[in-house]
């Protein structure tokens, strides 16, 4: 239900803000109070109904936000929708995500990298091949043993030796 709800919200906010670079902004500022609101006691304090609404505007007003994300926000706070930040905070990245043609990519390794010049490579091959721009995150899962993983929404590209043992496995006991 709450996904839904943040998903027009999102959608409302993505439309308000004409340029880009405020977009962006905005996707940053969301986030970094989204993480706010979920690891500190901020979460406690507007969620408990003997806090004011008054109050929690002129929280959000002292922290400085586009004026956009700030009435976006106020407007939450009025409708009683707070418990919604982090599934807006992901609805409107996913907004982003879809008008700027980017993606986000999870790159696993089975060690640490001294360099990510390699995964930079493939990364651009994936931009040119989708024609989008991809941002990715690298997570580090010892029990690939190595190669590679990129995970690209549900697509999956496994170059890793788990996978190939995997499938030499299946070979070899089929026939």
């Amino acid at each position: 239900m709450y996904k839904k709800i943040a998903q027009r919200y999102a959608k409302a906010l993505a439309f308000l803000i004409k340029d880009k670079s405020d977009l962006i902004r905005t996707e940053a500022e969301l986030k970094l109070f989204s993480k706010l609101y979920t690891q500190t006691l901020l979460c406690k304090l507007f969620e408990n109904p003997s806090f004011e609404t008054s109050k929690q505007i002129s929280i959000i007003k002292k922290m400085k936000f586009g004026k956009e994300l700030e009435r976006c926000i106020n407007v939450i706070i009025m409708n009683k929708r707070i418990k919604i930040l982090k599934q807006l905070s992901e609805a409107y990245s996913g907004e982003l995500n879809k008008n700027f043609k980017r993606a986000k990519a999870l790159v696993t390794v089975s060690a640490r990298l001294n360099s990510t010049e390699k995964i930079d490579t493939m990364i651009k091959g994936l931009e040119k091949r989708l024609n989008k721009s991809i941002y990715y995150k690298i997570s580090i899962d010892p029990s690939i043993l190595g190669g590679i993983r990129i995970q690209l929404g549900n697509v999956v590209f496994d170059n890793t030796l788990i996978s190939k043992f995997s499938i030499l496995e299946r070979t070899l006991c089929n026939n």
